[in-house]
């Protein structure tokens, strides 16, 4: 890698991050806002769009997976309260995305910041494109397939 190493700051550290597979867009997850940076040539990456994901106070993203992105593509987020959240429209400069849809893939989780000293991973997702199947899993034992 000869190229030198790009700067982006934000108003709070990042819990997870994303790449979308066919442009230049990093999908950064905070605790509980979602920012959408883009890299035009070599320059440093910039903040495209934000908006806050909607999670309660005390749980925070732990998962992103872009969904359909050679169409009008979707990002989904998943939260450590078991939560996922898909939103559309991130895409539009400056534009608010709008949410699609949301449910709790996991309704017994219990977000990291009531977890006490048990060490917590959160909501994990992975999205198979081709047979459009979303698995979650975290604290739990099981794997949930959607």
């Amino acid at each position: 890698m000869s190229t030198p190493p790009c700067l982006a700051r934000l108003s709070q550290a990042p819990s997870v991050l994303a790449y979308q597979p066919s442009s230049c867009s990093l999908a950064v997850a905070t605790r509980d806002t979602v920012v959408v940076l883009e890299r035009q040539d070599r320059s440093p990456p910039q903040v495209w769009t934000s908006w806050p994901n909607g999670n309660p106070r005390l749980s925070q993203v732990t998962s992103l997976q872009f969904a359909n992105s050679q169409d009008r593509g979707l990002l989904i987020a998943g939260a450590d309260d078991g939560s996922v959240r898909l939103w559309r429209g991130w895409q539009a400069r400056n534009e608010q995305p709008s949410l699609v849809t949301g449910w709790h893939l996991a309704p017994e989780m219990v977000p990291q910041s009531l977890a006490g000293s048990r060490v917590s991973v959160g909501l994990v997702l992975a999205w198979d494109q081709r047979s459009r199947m979303l698995a979650g899993a975290g604290d739990l034992r099981n794997i949930r397939i959607r």
